[in-house]
């Protein structure tokens, strides 16, 4: 019998232009699988029918996150064996396969399934089946990317992500295809914070200053899950600075839940030239043909209160509001944020800045780059923050195919929940 009907598009929410199947999909069971609360892990499957209407099992992994939602990076003997109300579904949208027509048994005794239903095509669909006895799988193909500790790099079909050793919360190559026709997209990626204090002097902070590392990482079927740390020391104020967030590589995409602390009340000490700026060096053939959906950076409104009010009626929705920066050819890169609406009307959101060089004759910040290549990059103003904890969502999809569809991330789909009648139908 049919039941517990929920749309998690409008859920889960809308991030950026992205493409599809470039994002994981996540379920939460708090939320979309109340009737597997408890149940043990090993009896949980998921499975698709391919061609010829044949049964296959598919990965899938399961995050256990923290009261604030972080993930907990549980030692091996720490693992929870059931599934808890924390805790994260993540799969593929690759996993999808054929409806399940009415006469087709489930591939195990079956008393709880939920069949998962691709948004975008809903004659596609996967199905997370609770199963009567645990078995093993077998066959199972792992699709998160691999990580060389040795070179620091982690690689997977469409893309490879090198971290710059000594601070790696920065890249030192991003490079995007599949074989051989991977290129090199972006480069030394930087990163500088901008203090204009009232009544004192500016202060620049860079790569010196600003300190992240890997905390902890530890892979799963479907991505690998790391925590960064990053901390900056600000002596004139004798206080600490901090961010920290966990990154998520899957196959083809990235994706940071960012937390930022800032400690003081920013409209009392700082002028409006003061902020964050996250840039790196673009190969030169990815800057053909550049995509922006954000606020762009110019000499008029950067000393000035910016009008938040324009940037709400026209990135906001309800609650959320949407940037996104792409590359489109000849392999794209698609970078994406989401903000409260409320972080977004207190002046807190990205302005792409096309060129570092244009810049600094604006800024006075006086910012190096590398050699002749042309930096472009991602501005925040600190001014309008007060004291607190912030939070935002940012999305790097390392899109297949320059004319895919459109979605968003996580990957959108609906939900049902039915229980298996005696004949295991």
């Amino acid at each position: 019998m049919w039941g517990n009907i929920s749309a998690l598009a409008a859920v889960l929410g809308f991030c950026l232009p992205s493409v599809l199947l470039s994002c994981p999909i996540f379920l939460f069971p708090s939320l979309d699988l109340p009737l597997l609360k408890g149940q043990e892990t090993a009896k949980i499957k998921l499975f698709s029918i391919r061609s010829g209407f044949v049964w296959q099992e598919e990965p899938f992994q399961i995050d256990q996150l923290d009261e604030n939602g972080g993930i907990s990076f549980p030692k091996e003997k720490e693992v929870s064996k059931k599934i808890g109300e924390n805790d994260r579904l993540v799969f593929s949208a690759n996993s999808f396969g054929r409806k399940k027509p009415d006469y087709l048994d489930f591939p195990c005794k079956a008393s709880v399934v939920y069949e998962i239903i691709d948004y975008l095509d809903q004659k596609q669909a996967n199905y997370l089946i609770f199963c009567h006895e645990a078995f093993d799988s077998k066959g199972i193909k792992r699709q998160a990317p691999l990580f060389s500790k040795e070179d620091n790099i982690l690689f997977s079909p469409n893309y490879s992500f090198q971290f710059n050793k000594n601070n790696q919360l920065l890249f030192d190559q991003i490079a995007l295809g599949e074989g051989k026709k991977r290129a090199l997209a972006a480069f030394f990626s930087n990163m500088a914070i901008f203090a204009d204090v009232k009544g004192f002097f500016s202060v620049l902070f860079g790569p010196r200053e600003i300190q992240s590392k890997i905390v902890t990482m530890a892979g799963g079927d479907v991505g690998v899950n790391t925590n960064l740390s990053f901390f900056l020391k600000m002596l004139f104020f004798k206080i600490n600075l901090s961010l920290s967030t966990d990154v998520s590589f899957y196959n083809d995409s990235v994706y940071l839940p960012m937390v930022l602390y800032f400690p003081v009340d920013a409209k009392k000490y700082l002028h409006p030239t003061s902020g964050l700026l996250y840039h790196w060096a673009l190969a030169e053939k990815f800057q053909e043909e550049m995509t922006v959906s954000m606020p762009e950076f110019s000499a008029a409104t950067f000393t000035k209160e910016a009008n938040n009010k324009d940037v709400i009626a026209k990135f906001c929705q309800k609650k959320y509001c949407d940037f996104s920066f792409g590359l489109t050819k000849p392999s794209p890169l698609v970078m994406s944020f989401r903000l409260d609406k409320e972080l977004v009307a207190s002046g807190f959101y990205p302005i792409f800045v096309d060129d570092i060089e244009k810049f600094n004759q604006v800024s006075g910040w006086g910012l190096t780059s590398f050699g002749k290549a042309r930096h472009a990059g991602f501005l925040f103003s600190t001014v309008g923050l007060g004291e607190g904890y912030y939070s935002w969502s940012f999305w790097i999809n390392a899109l297949p195919e320059p004319n895919s569809k459109i979605t968003s991330c996580p990957y959108p789909i609906s939900l049902r929940s039915f229980l298996v009648d005696k004949n295991n139908r």
